[in-house]
């Protein structure tokens, strides 16, 4: 099982690549809390430009 971020819109976890705050752990990528508020991302299938607070976690 997997958790991912998935887009409000459309339910897409795809999303284009823009330099957000994180940290690397062992080749996996981490948001702290923090630094959560002030990141944006661009959904790649609707476009939709939301900031990372607001996406919904889903398990795949």
């Amino acid at each position: 099982m997997q958790i991912e971020l998935s887009c409000v819109r459309c339910g897409s976890t795809e999303f284009n690549h823009e330099p957000i705050e994180c940290i690397k752990i062992e080749n996996n990528y981490y948001l702290l809390h923090e630094d959560i508020k002030d990141n944006e991302v661009t959904c790649a299938k609707c476009g939709l430009r939301d900031y990372v607070d607001n996406l919904v976690i889903v398990f795949k």
